[in-house]
């Protein structure tokens, strides 16, 4: 299991994806939502040495899926994403996911590199008439969830990612309401207390 103290959140949880989105970018992150966020390089070990240990006493042999990254990676450096394709000015182009998804300040040498190479557009035909040509890292999502990478990949998802994202949304809006009672209730004692 994973330290809590040492761990910033699952990917998933840092980001802040506009609804005009929500099925694309998921689609083209994929399992990568999953990934958690962890205070550093030791912690990061120690949870690869634990998933090690518990397939081992479960007798599984690498059952265990678990993405990590150390926050004490090198820091996302928007130069990194200058040698991006030109796309102003194409048909089809929306816009790369890094400009228009928000996401916490720790999640960002994850969500970076990941957002700020992925191009959003109108449909599948301009996702492949754009990516296939472009060098290796980049890729382009339509709406519908269709990813094309470069040299010309394309993925259609099954939703996995939609789910975690939607499981996400869920524990937002239910941590909210349940502070939103906590307000209530603290202001209901409040209010008693003063009688």
């Amino acid at each position: 299991p994973l330290d809590a103290a040492r761990v910033f959140g699952q990917l998933a949880g840092l980001l802040r994806i506009p609804a005009a989105h929500e099925t694309a970018i998921p689609a083209a992150l994929g399992e990568r939502l999953a990934a958690w966020l962890v205070a550093d390089a030791g912690s990061l070990w120690r949870a690869v040495d634990d998933a090690r240990r518990a397939d081992a006493n479960r007798n599984t042999h690498g059952a265990t899926r678990l993405a990590l990254l150390a926050a004490d990676a090198p820091a996302f450096d928007e130069r990194a994403v200058a040698d991006r394709p030109a796309v102003d000015g194409e048909p089809g182009d929306i816009g790369w996911a890094g400009d228009c998804v928000d996401y916490d300040a720790a999640a960002a040498p994850l969500a970076g590199p990941l957002l700020g190479r992925l191009l959003l557009v109108q449909d599948a035909a301009a996702a492949y008439r754009l990516a296939r040509d472009w060098p290796p890292g980049f890729a382009a999502v339509a709406p519908d969830g269709v990813v094309v990478h470069s040299g010309g990949l394309v993925e259609v998802s099954g939703g996995a990612a939609g789910d975690l994202l939607a499981r996400e949304s869920r524990r937002r809006e239910a941590t909210a309401a349940l502070e939103s009672v906590r307000s209530a209730l603290a202001a209901a004692e409040a209010a008693a207390a003063e009688q």
